[in-house]
């Protein structure tokens, strides 16, 4: 008799609370055995000690992992209920080297999501000018805080399309939006005298490279493996397009398109900045649940399982490389 993923997908207490259980002993291995040195880190809510910032880490994380759960039952990305975004998110962040740290990284990304959430809701509805102003204020903040999010402006005019529509109005409302922040921060720096010194700072975080061999291996190897490993979930979604309703089609293509745009930032910026690391994280995790669900055969149950296990083991061996 085969083995069927169906019962082992739909969210329950018991499910959340052994995620929960397993990110903790993650990052408590992380605070008394620590895999890189801890250090005072500057971020967009202060300087951090090494403790804060791995424990606001674990609430990140799984503040995050829960949204997109969240954006899956809201939005009825998959059709069967399924857990997995929140405990896949959990499992491949922990295989990051250095993720346990608190960054500006986690900051933008839970806003970018924030972001997906109004422009997804924008669906029928026939006057969508204050949601995509939320959107586009809440992607204006993420990119204040990961100057590498500037690209996804061009995604917001895309999603907005696909999902409702572009007229001359919408347009103004994602142009206010864009501005708004910048606008009130702006003025605040001004009047602190500090305006130079932060612009300066946010152009220096724009700052694109290709990455290196030699420098860059692990980095290089890590992601080509986790873009291959994405392209069968992405398969798996195109497979699927036509046997959902039009508003699952149009979730899923606003999903490629946001992965299609972070692999290029990461692939950019790769050994250099670690603040995009969240989002690819977390597209992966959204990808590779909707093929799963979409998937529950024997043999994607036990590519489920193996793919899980070596994403623990290869954290458990980066740990052990780096205290050794």
């Amino acid at each position: 008799m085969g083995i069927s993923l169906k019962n082992y997908l739909r969210p329950s207490v018991t499910n959340i609370v052994v995620t929960i259980g397993i990110a903790i002993v993650l990052w408590l291995k992380e605070l008394l055995i620590p895999t890189l040195p801890h250090v005072l880190n500057q971020t967009a809510i202060g300087e951090l000690s090494d403790a804060t910032s791995i424990w606001l880490s674990l609430f990140a994380t799984l503040a995050t992992g829960y949204l997109l759960f969240l954006l899956t039952e809201k939005f009825n990305f998959i059709q069967n209920r399924t857990y997995l975004p929140f405990f896949l998110y959990v499992i491949f962040s922990s295989t990051l080297p250095g993720f346990w740290i608190f960054s500006n990284g986690k900051i933008g990304f839970l806003l970018l999501l924030l972001s997906i959430w109004e422009i997804l809701s924008t669906y029928h509805k026939t006057d969508p000018t204050k949601l995509v102003f939320n959107a586009s204020m809440l992607l204006s903040l993420s990119i204040l805080i990961v100057p590498e999010y500037i690209i996804l402006v061009l995604f917001l005019f895309i999603s907005v399309f696909t999902i409702n529509t572009l007229s001359s109005r919408i347009v103004h409302a994602i142009i206010l939006g864009l501005a708004t922040p910048v606008i009130l921060l702006g003025g605040i720096y001004y009047a602190t005298g500090s305006l130079q010194e932060n612009t300066m700072q946010f152009v220096q975080g724009l700052t694109f490279r290709l990455p290196a061999w030699g420098n860059d291996n692990v980095y290089i190897i890590y992601h080509i493996v986790l873009f291959l490993l994405s392209l069968l979930a992405i398969r798996g979604c195109l497979m699927n397009r036509y046997q959902s309703n039009i508003s699952e089609r149009k979730n899923i293509h606003v999903m490629i398109w946001l992965f299609a745009f972070l692999s290029i930032i990461i692939t950019l910026r790769m050994g250099q900045s670690s603040e995009t690391s969240a989002a690819f994280t977390g597209i992966i995790a959204f990808l590779f649940a909707i093929f799963f669900s979409s998937n529950t055969s024997s043999k994607n149950t036990i590519f489920y399982f193996v793919l899980v296990m070596i994403f623990i083991i290869y954290n458990i061996i980066m740990s052990y490389g780096r205290i050794g």
